[in-house]
């Protein structure tokens, strides 16, 4: 189709405005009312739109800065926060530390404590039979004194034979048993 047109375009000798069915008077209407148009749209609707387009980029750029300070802000809280877990569980460590030594502590005073009354007992003990011993030793004492004298007795008043002595032994055996 476009070498149909040039054919003819090219065969006819008229001036390329006739060929075409427009005079030089079309053309300059039609220029100025192109610049017109333009300058229409570039008042009525490119300023308009680029200031909405201008005062949305504004809006985005504020909200864009507010991000990133609540992201800044947010970092620090959680920076803070992990600063804070650390610190909490160092005092926890701290007082379950301090808590153990405490216990401790008492568990030794309690143990020397017991081992105080312990010691009180074996002594008070250790005296119980000590005045026991002493007690016995004498009874022992007074006991072995009267055996002897009946003995030294029994034996002034007769003579002894090996049966007198057997016999002699056993109640002295007897008597001790006895006492």
């Amino acid at each position: 189709m476009n070498i149909i047109f040039l054919q003819t375009f090219i065969a006819t000798n008229d001036s390329l405005p006739n060929k075409l069915g427009i005079s030089w008077q079309e053309i300059l209407f039609h220029a100025i009312s192109l610049v017109v148009l333009v300058a229409v749209l570039w008042f009525l609707l490119y300023k308009p739109v680029k200031k909405i387009i201008a005062e949305r980029r504004a809006k985005l750029d504020e909200v864009f800065l507010t991000n990133q300070k609540l992201k800044a802000e947010s970092e620090k809280l959680k920076v803070e926060t992990e600063e804070l877990l650390i610190k909490a569980k160092q005092d926890a460590l701290s007082v379950a530390t301090q808590a153990t030594v405490n216990a401790e502590e008492k568990a030794k005073l309690i143990l020397q404590q017991a081992e105080q009354k312990a010691a009180a007992i074996v002594s008070i003990a250790h005296k119980e039979s000590m005045v026991e011993v002493t007690r016995m030793q004498n009874e022992l004492k007074e006991n072995a004194a009267d055996m002897i004298i009946n003995l030294a007795g029994k034996l002034i008043g007769k003579e002894i034979t090996s049966t007198d002595n057997e016999k002699f032994i056993e109640e002295c055996l007897s008597s001790w048993e006895d006492s």
